[in-house]
């Protein structure tokens, strides 16, 4: 998975700003954000790590989504709203 696929779907997770869009990607795929930012390293960096496979499925739903323009605050919104409601139902 190239590097800046994973930035630009972590920006437009993060309403179009870099900043924190690390946290984003992370919240999106249910990681911790230091394993976020391993993947936006560059692979010759020492803490860089690739996507597992499972991971690297989810992603590319993020991607066609992104692709599409059906990545927007309303879908964000709506898959955060029903984490929530799986997380209470725990």
């Amino acid at each position: 998975m190239r590097g800046s696929t994973i930035r630009r779907v972590a920006v437009r997770l993060n309403g179009g700003a870099v900043r924190g869009s690390s946290k984003a990607l992370a919240n999106a795929m249910g990681v911790p954000v230091k394993t976020a930012r391993a993947w936006l390293l560059d692979p010759a960096e020492k803490n860089h790590r690739e996507m597992s496979k499972t991971a690297k499925r989810l992603f590319a739903l993020l991607v066609l989504l992104e692709s599409t323009g059906r990545l927007d605050e309303q879908l964000i919104q709506a898959a955060l709203a029903t984490e929530k409601l799986l997380d209470e139902a725990d």
